[in-house]
């Protein structure tokens, strides 16, 4: 497999497929869980309603794609790839057979690929920084610490026809524990 770290990415978020509870800063590479109502956004079949969840703005069909998000101090997180067409209303299965190829840090401490069942992470300590490796041709995608490029997990698929990265900083602030927000690193070589 081709290094990541050879791969330069420039990636953001898409505000139309923002749930109303997430802020997007203004550059829209930053997002947060937002602790007020909901937000008076327009709906749009784009939005998530119910999933706390944002897509990338720009879809891969072809190529091979890096990207690091910084994940230090949360307590939960879901970051990973989802197809164009998967569903964006009411309560959904974040799992490859619903279009979602995902990692999630849940219960604080614990990692997880959201296979079916999800398939618990070896990870010796808290990440701070996951990078996301995507060879669509190859129909890889891969994940790891990125501060030691440690191996974290590899999901083998026939993509769907068009992917998005997908964000989402959890489904609360957990007591005040899980306030900080994903923040996509932008890696430039």
């Amino acid at each position: 497999v081709q290094s990541p770290m050879q791969v330069p990415a420039a990636l953001t978020l898409d505000p139309i497929t923002a749930h109303q509870r997430l802020i997007l800063s203004d550059d829209c590479t930053i997002v947060a869980y937002g602790n007020l109502h909901p937000q008076p956004l327009q709906d749009s079949p784009r939005r998530f309603d119910v999933e706390v969840s944002v897509l990338g703005a720009e879809g891969f069909l072809s190529g091979v794609h890096y990207w690091e998000v910084m994940v230090s101090e949360k307590t939960q997180w879901m970051i990973g790839v989802a197809s164009e067409t998967v569903s964006r209303k009411g309560s959904i299965q974040i799992q490859p057979s619903r279009g979602f190829y995902c990692i999630v840090m849940h219960d604080g401490n614990q990692y997880s690929a959201c296979t079916e069942p999800w398939t618990r992470l070896n990870v010796k300590s808290k990440l701070e920084k996951v990078g996301v490796f995507l060879d669509y041709p190859k129909g890889l995608l891969i994940f790891y610490n990125a501060d030691d490029m440690s191996w974290l997990y590899t999901y083998r698929e026939k993509f769907p026809p068009k992917v998005f990265p997908y964000f989402s900083p959890g489904q609360s602030h957990a007591n005040g524990k899980n306030v900080q927000p994903l923040r996509i690193n932008t890696v430039r070589l």
